[in-house]
């Protein structure tokens, strides 16, 4: 029961695990569905589960709401302005729901790497090859935009992006990590057996 492999077989476009595209899909959208309506998920975490695993337009434009208003509460708190809460949560929402493929390792999260293996007695150098942690996604698989791309994206220039929002997208975008990996947990437990 591996969680690599569950997460695998519930990608709704059937991406393979290996980094190529258009494998099938081994657990059906609906699938995924019936299983988050079983439990007491809150309202956004069926949402994110929706949005990212049954690739449901509907729940990820519900989504795009639910964050924004989220946002919006967080800046009447705060007492920021609330001016690019619809641009943020469009972009946490993208962020989420499509994230970049490393092109450093085609997603896999590691890739070959030549080494020196080299001794004291080699009269040439000896170089191999390694299969390491991708240092650009940090074997993740994934990279997040740029910062230009971002700030196209929710709407805002790039300077007072990074200024001010960049630090507030993130933030938005941890609250829908973690409701992300509370999907998962969720997922891992009415999935499990399929995932041996």
């Amino acid at each position: 029961m591996n969680p690599v492999r569950l997460l695998g077989k519930m990608t709704a476009k059937g991406l393979r695990l290996d980094g190529g595209g258009g494998g099938p899909v081994l657990i059906a959208p609906g699938d995924v569905a019936a299983a988050l309506a079983m439990g007491d998920l809150p309202r956004e975490a069926v949402l994110v589960g929706l949005a990212k695993y049954a690739d449901d337009n509907n729940s990820q434009l519900a989504l795009r709401d639910w964050a924004r208003a989220h946002f919006r509460r967080r800046c009447v708190v705060r007492g920021w302005k609330q001016d690019y809460a619809e641009g943020l949560a469009l972009l946490v929402v993208y962020e989420l729901v499509n994230p970049t493929r490393c092109p450093e390792c085609a997603g896999r999260g590691k890739r070959w790497e030549s080494v020196d293996l080299t001794t004291p007695l080699d009269v040439a150098p000896v170089v191999g090859r390694s299969w390491e942690y991708c240092s650009r996604c940090k074997g993740t698989g994934t990279v997040r935009l740029s910062q230009r791309d971002r700030a196209a994206i929710a709407g805002i220039t790039k300077t007072t992006f990074c200024d001010t929002w960049s630090r507030r997208a993130d933030e938005l975008w941890e609250d829908l990590a973690t409701l992300e990996d509370r999907v998962l947990r969720h997922l891992w437990h009415h999935f499990s057996d399929q995932a041996a």
